[in-house]
C-alpha cells in the first residue's frame, strides 16, 4: 500500500519553493543559476546569496555580513 501523503509532500515542497522564487524575484533579486544550484543577487547591495540566506535577509531584515 502506498503512502497517503507522499505525493502532497511533494507537491506542497515544490510550492513552497516556487513561492519563495517569486517572492525573491517580485522584490528584485536575480537568480543565477549554477553548478552548485541557484544564488540570488541582492538588489541593494549586489552580493550574492544562497536561496536560503536570500529570504531570510528578506523577510527579517538581517545585515548580509552577519555570519552569526
Amino acid at each position: 500500500m502506498a503512502a497517503i501523503g507522499a505525493p502532497t509532500t511533494k507537491r506542497q515542497a515544490s510550492s513552497v519553493e516556487e513561492a519563495v522564487k517569486h517572492e525573491l524575484k517580485s522584490d528584485g533579486w536575480e537568480p543565477k543559476v549554477g553548478k552548485g544550484g541557484t544564488i540570488w543577487r541582492n538588489p541593494i547591495e549586489a552580493h550574492r546569496y544562497d536561496e536560503l540566506r536570500a529570504l531570510a535577509i528578506l523577510k527579517e531584515g538581517l545585515d548580509p555580513g552577519d555570519s552569526s
